[in-house]
């Protein structure tokens, strides 16, 4: 990058070539040529290579009056995450954070039918419940009220999209509180038992300390024995994090009890989509060593 490249030739040139944007963005017929985000990317580059702080806050905070000026929703809300994520760069949480509370009231504007944007929004919300944690019931009720809206005035799986995401959320923050917003997601009919049960799973094995065993008597005796779809991330995430948590051995003895349940307990539709998540384990050398049928099984398949 330019800015990259002046460092190379000292203080004066930087600062030289610094003046040069300044210009640029503070001249009135030529500010509209610069993108909201090219402008940010320089000011970031700018501050890497040892511009004062003061500068860059300054900069960052003039783009952030005209960088807003798009009518497009999904325009204005992607200037709101990439600003907010410049501040948290320049360790300006303050700032981050009062950003982030606009852009998550805007994320309640519908863009469509067909809605989306809610995701993105809510997965913000696990760095703002850790900056803020004191305040994390009142964001969490936000939330919910906010999919409901959405599940009246969308179509299609917006909402469902968006209560998994606030779910997995909800429980890396409490599990217990988790499972009282899954007791109500269930009640307005937003979510299906399959899928929630799920979304747990993934999120309690995302935790500093899942809780293996219990993870893997769920997975085989629930979501392997009545998954509609089959999800074969979530036998190998546990794999991994066997392996990684207790040791090769147990990762092994887990892969083969999940093998013989999805041969004897799976639906005959899902078995094929459950079994490559234990061929592209890690263990699966092994595993097919000490279990013939799953080498027989991958050739037949591959």
């Amino acid at each position: 990058m330019l800015i990259h490249a002046a460092a190379e030739h000292g203080y004066e040139v930087v600062e030289t070539l610094r003046q040069a944007f300044e210009r640029e963005w503070d001249d009135p017929e030529k500010k509209w040529a610069w993108p909201a985000d090219a402008c940010r990317q320089a000011i970031l580059a700018f501050w890497e290579i040892g511009v004062p702080q003061d500068w860059a806050v300054t900069r960052l905070r003039t783009l952030e009056q005209t960088m807003l000026g798009s009518n497009h929703v999904f325009t204005r809300l992607s200037e709101y995450e990439k600003q907010a994520q410049a501040w948290l760069t320049l360790d300006e949480r303050m700032m981050a954070n009062d950003l982030l509370v606009r852009l998550l009231r805007a994320s309640f504007t519908v863009g469509n039918e067909k809605d989306y944007q809610l995701d993105a929004w809510i997965s913000w919300l696990g760095q703002i419940n850790r900056i803020a944690p004191e305040k994390a019931p009142e964001r969490i009720a936000w939330f919910t009220r906010s999919i409901l809206a959405l599940e009246e005035n969308t179509e299609g799986k917006a909402a469902q999209s968006a209560a998994e995401e606030l779910l997995a959320i909800a429980f890396k923050w409490s599990p217990r509180r988790a499972i009282r917003l899954l007791q109500w997601l269930l009640r307005q009919q937003i979510i299906r038992h399959e899928v929630a049960v799920r979304v747990l799973l993934y999120a309690a094995l995302e935790s500093d300390h899942p809780p293996i065993e219990l993870i893997l008597i769920c997975l085989t005796t629930i979501s392997i024995p009545f998954a509609t779809e089959a999800r074969e991330g979530l036998i190998t995430l546990l794999i991994e994090k066997t392996a990684t948590c207790i040791g090769i051995e147990s990762a092994l003895t887990a892969a083969q009890h999940l093998f013989m349940c999805v041969q004897r307990d799976a639906l005959p539709s899902t078995r094929a989509g459950w079994l490559p998540g234990l061929i592209r384990e890690r263990c699966a050398e092994s595993l097919v060593q000490r279990c013939p049928r799953v080498e027989r099984w991958f050739c037949a398949q591959f």
